[in-house]
């Protein structure tokens, strides 16, 4: 009869083994408070993936299974396979932050992904939730918004995502990131508007939104300036930091869309009348914008 092993006191684990679990919610127990690390700045510490992971009394092994569960979650949100997320997501772990900083849902605004949108909103997804984004905290309707996800964007709006939120530190508002979109920018624009967003929020450096689509290089950047002096009423006349208005910015970008090799630039053309009802300073600065798009077209998108 072979002898039972000797295990010496010194390396006998005191703590009871983990119970089986029916859903991760019963981890909560053995995990540090909160368990999901609701992020609403940069993390303490840069490339640690959950900084209240720590602390006396935690089971490394429900650490285990909640981290595991973590990963596969926002693997198959990065990746877009919205059965696999379904099958994972758990209250649990739903607002759970990856090493950036971003919740599921974020990921998914920012992917523009209607599908993965609902199934997390439905696991329970907090739509005021912030991440970390260049020295600032945006949230899931910034992103859409940034995308031009115009369906992901109603989704987060019907769930109450805070059309006018900005953040804290440029004091960016989902309409401002609409407008700093790289594509077509109007749908979000007149999404946001429709929404009840505030045409004349100004950011930190004193500019609105259509300050932004004043030289934006989207190829509708006109028409969503007109949707913003149309719907959302802005004020033409708002000046930012520097004392410039979107007219200031738009005449701007005109100069600057003729490059160096082509000599002066010609001088913008009179201010036109109003014109469609506009008012004239309305007119001036779309018409501006056509003709910084025209330049660039002409230029070879310089």
């Amino acid at each position: 009869m072979a002898s039972p092993v000797f295990t010496p006191p010194h390396l006998m684990d005191p703590r009871p083994p983990l119970p089986a679990f029916d859903t991760l919610l019963d981890l909560s127990p053995y995990l540090p408070f909160p368990p999901t690390c609701r992020v609403s700045g940069p993390p303490p510490t840069p490339g640690v993936l959950f900084p209240c992971m720590v602390g006396e009394g935690i089971d490394p092994a429900a650490v285990d299974i909640y981290l595991t569960a973590v990963h596969r979650l926002h693997d198959a949100v990065r990746c877009g396979r919205s059965r696999t997320a379904a099958a994972v997501v758990d209250p649990l772990i739903v607002d759970a932050p990856d090493g950036r900083g971003w919740t599921p849902l974020m990921v998914a605004a920012e992917k523009g992904n209607a599908l993965m949108t609902r199934v997390l909103l439905a696991a329970g997804a907090d739509v005021r939730l912030t991440g970390p984004c260049q020295d600032d905290c945006v949230g899931p309707l910034h992103l859409a918004a940034a995308a031009g996800a115009t369906d992901v964007m109603g989704i987060l709006l019907a769930a109450g995502a805070p059309v006018n939120k900005s953040t804290p530190g440029a004091r960016i508002t989902p309409l401002m990131a609409a407008a700093a979109g790289a594509r077509r920018i109007t749908p979000a624009v007149r999404s946001l508007l429709r929404a009840g967003a505030d045409a004349d929020a100004a950011s930190a450096f004193g500019e609105t939104a259509l300050h932004i689509v004043a030289r934006s290089a989207a190829a509708d950047a006109a028409e969503a300036a007109a949707a913003l002096t149309e719907m959302g009423v802005a004020d033409v006349a708002a000046a930012d930091t520097w004392g410039d208005t979107p007219l200031d910015v738009a005449a701007r970008a005109a100069r600057a869309a003729v490059p160096p090799r082509a000599g002066s630039p010609p001088p913008l053309p009179p201010r036109a009348a109003g014109g469609r009802g506009r008012p004239a300073e309305v007119t001036a600065v779309i018409e501006a914008i056509v003709l910084a798009a025209r330049r660039r077209r002409a230029y070879g998108g310089v």
